[in-house]
């Protein structure tokens, strides 16, 4: 499965990367989602404070 095998080079090229596919009984293609470890460290560090009063609202971010 290439998309698995992706994963895992992601994964052994950098250990901070996530790197994870869904897919469903059958194996069809669901989701594949990609974050990259200084993205999350970026994230935690500078921009958490700002979303901290709006716990409750979804956020979603694409690009």
């Amino acid at each position: 499965m290439l998309i698995l095998w992706i994963c895992n080079c992601l994964v052994e090229i950098d250990p901070q990367i996530v790197a994870k596919w869904i897919c469903s009984l059958g194996y069809q293609f669901e989701i594949f989602f990609i974050v990259y470890g200084y993205c999350v460290i970026g994230f935690l560090r500078e921009a958490k404070p700002i979303f901290d009063p709006y716990k409750e609202i979804f956020l979603a971010a694409t690009s």
